[in-house]
């Protein structure tokens, strides 16, 4: 719905832009076929260009960081944003200015739909005769000004027969017929219901009318006609009764304009047809507003890290570098290492890449690796509990890109999103409750939730750690208030076990109504799993 909203106010700057433009170059010219052109393709631009997003790719070379954990005690107080006014009040917002937008679309089109309605009606009810040209003539006793409809020119008996008037009248009505007019009206009727808010819209919608009505009477004029009489015929006709807003038809609110450029019969100066070209630096610029920027993360170049044929791709707890097995005891100590793998073949590919680990990788633990990676417990650990070569290799290759608190660089490129307005916080934001048990208690607590997104956007179950994991992916999380009151009673053992309990359930509640996620995604575009991470507080005020 925000993405719709958003689209709207660009066709509604676009518009004005163009309109603007339009009514400053070419407005006041005599280019009447011309500048109905243009106002339909402004128009119809208006409505294409923020559609038209151009994606241009910035490559960056991955830098190895340095890493730092921060280990939180059990009962520090963790310290969390303030939840912003939009992502509690801003999907309710955007709803109800859709339901609006909508809603004044659906009114517009209605209306559109029932002139159409009367106007077929009308040309139903009247009596037809087929001219030479192939065009209808349809004869009402109703008390209309004349009009046509695509091929169709409806009059009323008197002005059919009258001779004199009725050739004038028909020769106007056949200018409208043999340029489409009707074409436009159809189309202009359209984008002004999508655009029912936007005043220019309605300007645009008015002053291509009046083109309309220019180019039949240059139509009527090229016949022959004397000039002062048929402007003495629109004066009188004009003044008859409308029947449709789909009707091309001669308005009385165009007389004045219509008078002057057929009393002026100004020919237009080469520099006038120029003047459009206004339109290219518009789109130019629409277009560079447009643009996204994709930053994809590429490992440096062989050359970049001094590679040389006796180098070797070495893996060593925070990092992977390339070094000769001379230099190999300058990076870590014999006596430190605990083991030594080998690491070739796909596996090492589809984590260091394929020039890196095209000839394989030395993966090298040191003691003080594993001691760390052995008290992380199997039911949190970021890789399922994998203790193999390859998900050290990786875990070791993710530590030499990422930073703690950041979206990984290197292998992930994209954070995984919920299809959920405001994101993963809102989302907690709105749904989050505080449990009546809990409450009766005065029960609080503060936990972190890790859960894996999987490729195809599914999660697993989420697990429950009271301090010290953090996802590779980290949100803000959310703080959930409760407020104290006389009534709160002191809770025995069983009750402020159950109480917690329930803090616990309620988050995971929320977590399986959530909608459906868009999987994380790495350097080359392709969807991938990540452990997310966040914190929720349940606190009394």
């Amino acid at each position: 719905m925000l993405s719709f909203l958003i689209y709207d106010l660009k066709v509604a700057a676009l518009l004005v832009v163009f309109y603007m433009f339009y009514r400053l170059l070419l407005e006041r010219t005599s280019l009447v076929h011309f500048n109905r052109v243009v106002l339909l393709l402004t128009a119809v631009l208006s409505f294409v260009l923020p559609l038209c997003i151009i994606t241009v790719h910035e490559y960056v070379e991955a830098i190895p960081v340095t890493t730092t954990t921060v280990e939180t005690a059990g009962n520090e107080i963790l310290q969390q944003a303030p939840v912003s006014f939009w992502s509690v009040y801003g999907p309710r917002l955007t709803f109800l200015l859709t339901v609006v937008l909508v809603g004044g679309m659906l009114i517009r089109m209605g209306i559109v739909v029932r002139s159409f309605l009367n106007l077929k009606k009308l040309i139903s009810n009247s009596e037809k005769q087929t001219l030479s040209d192939g065009v209808v003539m349809a004869i009402t006793d109703e008390p209309v000004a004349p009009f046509s409809w695509m091929r169709t020119v409806v009059m009323n008996r008197s002005d059919y027969a009258s001779q004199t008037d009725g050739g004038a009248i028909l020769a106007h009505e056949r200018g409208h017929i043999r340029c489409h007019h009707s074409l436009d009206v159809v189309l202009v009727e359209v984008l002004t219901a999508l655009q029912w808010f936007n005043p220019v819209v309605w300007f645009l919608r008015q002053d291509l009318r009046a083109l309309h009505e220019c180019e039949a009477d240059q139509a009527v004029l090229s016949q022959g006609f004397n000039t002062d009489q048929y402007i003495q015929l629109l004066i009188r006709k004009a003044i008859g009764l409308p029947v449709s807003q789909l009707a091309n038809g001669m308005s009385a609110r165009t007389i004045k304009k219509r008078i002057v450029m057929m009393k002026t019969n100004r020919k237009p100066s080469r520099s006038s047809w120029l003047r459009a070209l206004y339109i290219l630096p518009i789109v130019a610029l629409a277009l560079i507003v447009q643009a996204h920027t994709v930053v994809e993360c590429r490992q440096p170049s062989l050359a970049a890290e001094g590679v040389t044929n006796d180098s070797l791709l070495v893996a060593i707890d925070g990092g992977s570098c390339y070094t000769s097995l001379d230099e190999l005891p300058k990076l870590v100590k014999p006596e430190d290492i605990d083991n030594i793998t080998v690491v070739k073949g796909k596996a090492a590919v589809d984590v260091f890449g394929e020039e890196r680990a095209k000839d394989g990788v030395v993966v090298i633990e040191t003691k003080a690796f594993k001691q760390q990676l052995e008290q992380t417990p199997p039911d949190t650990a970021l890789f399922d509990g994998e203790r193999d070569a390859l998900a050290r290799a990786y875990a070791i290759h993710l530590n030499d890109l990422t930073q703690i608190g950041e979206v990984l660089k290197g292998k992930v490129a994209s954070a995984p999103e919920l299809d959920y307005e405001g994101g993963f916080n809102a989302f907690l934001a709105n749904n989050l409750k505080y449990p009546a048990d809990a409450l009766k208690y005065g029960v609080t607590d503060k936990m972190t939730i890790a859960f894996r997104v999987n490729e195809d956007g599914t999660t697993t179950l989420p697990h429950l750690v009271t301090s010290g994991i953090k996802g590779e992916v980290e949100y803000t999380g959310a703080v959930v208030y409760g407020y104290k009151n006389a009534n709160m009673q002191k809770p025995n053992a069983e009750q402020q076990k159950a109480a917690e309990a329930a803090l616990v359930d309620e988050v995971q509640r929320v977590l399986k109504k959530a909608p459906k996620w868009k999987p994380a995604r790495n350097g080359e575009g392709k969807p991938m799993a990540v452990t997310v991470s966040f914190p929720v507080i349940f606190q009394l005020k």
